[in-house]
């Protein structure tokens, strides 16, 4: 494509030769430098000549070349082109039928949108109820709750006036308790006396009736006295075991249950925080085996039994085990589990 150009650069190389050579040879070398000026020339248009033919000849195999593989791309352009237009109208039969199915779930969803919108605007409607509802009850709950402050801090009032009333008439309670419990005691002593004295007595009448036969009816007469008084004596004593047995707290296991959320039994010394199975039995083997007897038993006296097992034992603190045994013992089963929740090891 460019074989133009170098002829003209020979053609423009000749020129400038013969110019240079023009202007260095004299007037006596004129001559002869025009004829190698003209030798060197036609030799020149002779090699330009054969590389002209030479560009031609390669341009034509070239052209040639280039034919062979214009026709070679043409023919597969043609295959191609057959193979793709069949693809496009499989493509185009597919695509048809994808367009078809777009549009019917295009249709389905624009009908689903529909429905949203619906319901979007009937949810917003019952949102701005429903907030508007919510304020109400806003306004009442900050109402209320100003009034439950108020009524807390009125219960909490009276729970402590309760609590402490409570604490009044426990104390009251044990002061009674402990006073009818002496009496009873006492008058469970002086019936035991008098019964043992009626005894005597009739033992004695009966030996001197024995010895006296002459005085039976007498005898008999103040024996049915003595035994008259002898059965009122008894039923004395049977009412004031009842009456103390009516002081004594009952045995509560199912209430004990609640509050501890286990099952409970009755003078069980390791319910007391702090005393466990072994603890237990060497009370036992001492005495004391209820919760009335080690409520008791002062700390000095349970300290006294744990010294008698060694150091293992003596590092235990009896502080608090009178206190609890009698909470126990006098049912307080849910204040004993507070009093515990803030114990350690009893202390």
């Amino acid at each position: 494509m460019m074989c133009w150009i170098i002829p003209v650069l020979v053609g423009l190389l000749c020129a400038l030769l013969g110019y240079l050579l023009g202007r260095m040879c004299a007037e006596g070398k004129e001559k002869a430098c025009k004829e190698k000026y003209e030798a060197e020339i036609k030799r020149l248009k002779e090699e330009h000549a054969q590389y002209i033919k030479n560009c031609q000849e390669n341009h034509k195999k070239e052209e040639g070349i280039l034919n062979e593989k214009h026709a070679a791309a043409l023919l597969l352009l043609q295959q191609a082109k057959s193979q793709i237009e069949g693809d496009l109208d499989i493509s185009r039969k597919e695509y048809e039928t994808k367009v078809a199915e777009y549009e019917a779930e295009l249709k389905k969803l624009r009908d689903e949108k529909s429905k949203i919108q619906s319901e979007h605007e009937q949810c917003t409607a019952k949102q701005e109820a429903l907030t508007k509802e919510l304020e109400k009850l806003q306004g009442e709950h900050k109402q209320c709750s100003t009034k439950i402050e108020e009524q807390a801090k009125e219960s909490e009032s009276k729970v402590r006036k309760l609590r402490e009333e409570i604490a009044k008439m426990q104390g009251d309670f044990e002061v009674a308790h402990r006073q009818k419990e002496s009496q009873l005691n006492e008058k469970h002593a002086a019936a035991l006396l008098l019964l043992q004295q009626a005894n005597d007595k009739l033992q004695g009448e009966l030996n001197e009736k024995d010895n006296n036969t002459q005085a039976s009816e007498q005898y008999e007469a103040e024996l049915r006295k003595l035994r008259e008084e002898n059965a009122k004596l008894q039923e004395d004593l049977k009412t004031c075991c009842i009456e103390r047995d009516a002081l004594r707290p009952v045995f509560d296991g199912t209430k004990a249950k609640e509050v501890f959320g286990k099952s409970i039994k009755e003078d069980d010394l390791t319910v007391v925080e702090g005393i466990g199975p072994k603890i237990q039995e060497l009370f036992q083997s001492f005495g004391v085996k209820t919760w009335k007897a080690l409520s008791e038993t002062s700390v000095e006296r349970c300290q006294e039994i744990l010294d008698t097992k060694g150091d293992s034992y003596r590092i235990h603190n009896p502080k608090t085990w009178s206190a609890q045994a009698k909470m126990a013992y006098e049912g307080r089963w849910q204040e004993l589990k507070d009093w515990q929740d803030i114990l350690d090891g009893g202390v």
